[in-house]
């Protein structure tokens, strides 16, 4: 259905027709011109090179294009290196730079960049072990040291380059990168895109980072997390950047994020930070800080929920209370509004007694039976009692604690 789409983006790098362009100019000179229609031509038919909105029908048909360039890139380049006499020599391939740069001012250039990749696989497959080797260690020590080349390659194809070469080039430091990723998230921003999409754009560039070890400085951090609060956008799209961000990050200071919102949740209560940190918390796997009041929301809401906590037997529910006595003393109440005495029972007897504001065995007579407090009050006692028994007998003694087996005979 889309195969005319793609002949019409693939046409400039077909084999007869680089053959044709190579006329009077070197390979290189001749896939640099072929790149630059390719990229063209890819502009008209795809998403990301600038923010222009798109109906439904051109979307679908830009996702599947997409889709199918990929898969169709690799043997783009193979087919003039395997071709007999060779349409392109190894030393021609470095024009591919050329294509890097081409796509840099794109709002999201990561289709045209996976296809030049795939390009590239496809091509380096071909070349014997000598000339594979020969050619990047060109890449390393000459083309991508030169200025002009690496710093118009976007930051975001480093990692897949760092991938394919084995290593980045010497001048490409982690420092360097850091400052490329600021510079094109907010500095340069050629489509003059809102603000929200720029935070949206560093983001996901540095999740990237995190595999060639380019973590954010922590003031960075700090001013990019909290603005990042301050956008006026559903806090799903905060969450996502937040996450980005944080990705990127030094574990110390993923840390501190997290406590600092975490009192900002327990003095201003805003829901929305509540669930920014706990999506935070499930995508970069860091733990919400045990004692904050995040974490004693999200239990107190998952205990209470009769789909979750609510459903599961008294015994393994008080694993999950942790000792709580606010939760603990909650989630009893909820227990005897539905009729399971003996369940709220069991679970108060394990809780601390110093944090009980409860009753206690002594004001049993006080309490109002009609509304079972007596009998909780009483199966408490009896629960409570079995506990004490059970740690001062001897644990090698069967049938200890009141609850014990009881003997036959007799």
């Amino acid at each position: 259905e889309y195969k005319i789409y793609l002949e019409e983006i693939l046409k400039p790098l077909q084999l007869d027709v680089l053959q044709r362009r190579k006329n009077g100019r070197t390979g290189r000179e001749a896939l640099q011109e072929a790149l630059d229609q390719f990229i063209k031509k890819l502009k008209e038919y795809t998403t990301g090179c600038d923010d222009r909105k798109l109906s439904k029908a051109s979307l679908r048909r830009a996702r599947i294009i997409e889709k199918q360039l990929v898969a169709v890139s690799e043997r783009l380049l193979a087919d003039p290196l395997q071709a007999s006499p060779r349409v392109i020599e190894p030393g021609d391939l470095h024009g591919i730079w050329h294509g890097f740069a081409a796509v840099r001012s794109w709002r999201d250039s990561r289709v045209p960049q996976d296809c030049l990749l795939a390009m590239l696989r496809g091509a380096l497959a071909v070349l014997d072990e000598e000339e594979l080797e020969q050619w990047k260690n060109d890449a390393l020590t000459w083309e991508l040291t030169l200025p002009e080349v690496h710093q118009a390659v976007s930051v975001s194809a480093w990692p897949d380059l760092c991938e394919l070469l084995g290593r980045l080039p010497d001048c490409v430091t982690p420092a360097e990168l850091q400052e490329a990723l600021w510079q094109q998230s907010f500095v340069e921003n050629p489509t003059h895109a809102p603000e929200h999409r720029n935070y949206r754009r560093f983001a996901l560039l540095a999740a990237q980072m995190v595999a060639i070890g380019v973590e954010l400085e922590p003031d960075k951090v700090s001013m990019l997390v909290q603005q990042t609060l301050d956008l006026e956008r559903p806090w799903r799209e905060r969450r996502d950047m937040l996450s980005g961000i944080l990705s990127a990050a030094s574990v110390e200071d993923r840390l501190r994020v997290v406590q600092e919102l975490d009192q900002r949740f327990e003095e201003h209560a805003d829901i929305e930070d509540f669930e920014i940190v706990c999506g935070i918390a499930e995508h970069i796997g860091i733990e919400v800080p045990r004692d904050g009041a995040i974490r004693r929301c999200a239990l107190r809401r998952w205990a209470l929920d009769p789909k979750r906590g609510g459903a599961l037997p008294v015994a393994r529910l008080i694993d999950y209370v942790d000792m709580d006595a606010t939760i603990g003393e909650e989630l009893a109440t909820n227990l005897r509004q539905k009729g399971r005495v003996a369940d709220a029972a069991l679970l108060l007897s394990r809780l601390p007694q110093s944090q009980m504001s409860g009753v206690s065995g002594d004001s049993v007579g006080t309490l109002d039976v009609a509304n079972g407090d007596a009998e909780l009050a009483r199966l408490r006692q009896v629960l409570s009692m079995d506990d004490d028994i059970g740690a001062c007998a001897d644990p090698t003694a069967p049938g200890t604690g009141v609850f014990g087996p009881i003997e036959e005979g007799g």
